[in-house]
């Protein structure tokens, strides 16, 4: 009995090695050259992609803060009223205090409860913050280097790369960072809105592939 079981058991492993070597992605050749270089384009994107999303939503929720919140704070220099709605302006935004505090000392602001209701000057702290922690031109870099990986590709790999796919999602990633440098407050909820469904609508048809 204890040796028909051991074969068995035998027998189930090796099935389940099996099973598990055929659910890889198997590529060989140029065909393995082609996913590879695929995949790689693919991360890059999505790294720039993912940090583009970051700043257009800090600054989508600056504006918010200011449309929306900054009524709920009294019109007055009062120390405690003021640091308290710089707490919640940092807290809407994504920030800590230690990173407002670096962006104020860096514009050279001070914290005044008029200056956090008006849109330009929310922005400005956001955009203070992103010029001291984001590399644009490595995001440039990033996409450009995505760009020259998906020119090695061939349309007779498509179905392995998803070429034409790749190329779109490049494409509206390189949209979408030109509009996070450029970005006005008008209709930013709506042009973010537009951005973000239309790439995760492409990233979710890539990540069965690459991820």
């Amino acid at each position: 009995m204890k040796k028909i079981i051991s074969s068995l058991l035998t027998v189930v492993l090796m099935f389940s090695c099996v099973l598990s070597f055929c659910s890889c992605d198997m590529h060989f050749g140029e065909e393995g050259k082609q996913f590879s270089t695929a995949k790689t384009a693919y991360n890059d994107i999505t790294i720039v992609y993912e940090q583009v999303s970051a700043v257009v939503n800090m600054r989508y929720n600056a504006w918010y803060f200011v449309n929306h919140e900054a009524e709920n704070f009294e019109s007055s220099d009062d120390a405690e009223n003021t640091e308290n709605m710089y707490d919640a302006f940092a807290e809407r935004v994504g920030l800590s205090r230690e990173d407002l505090s670096e962006v104020l000392e860096y514009l050279n602001a001070e914290k005044t409860s008029d200056s956090l209701r008006e849109e330009d000057f929310a922005d400005k702290i956001v955009v203070g913050w992103t010029e001291l922690n984001v590399d644009k031109d490595r995001l440039q870099e990033a996409l450009d280097d995505a760009e020259k990986n998906i020119d090695l590709l061939t349309i007779e790999y498509d179905e392995i790369t998803k070429y034409r796919t790749l190329q779109k999602y490049h494409d509206t990633v390189d949209e979408y960072l030109s509009f996070a440098n450029d970005a006005s407050y008008y209709n930013i909820k709506v042009m973010r809105d537009s951005y973000e469904e239309r790439i995760l609508e492409i990233k979710n048809e890539l990540q069965s592939v690459f991820e």
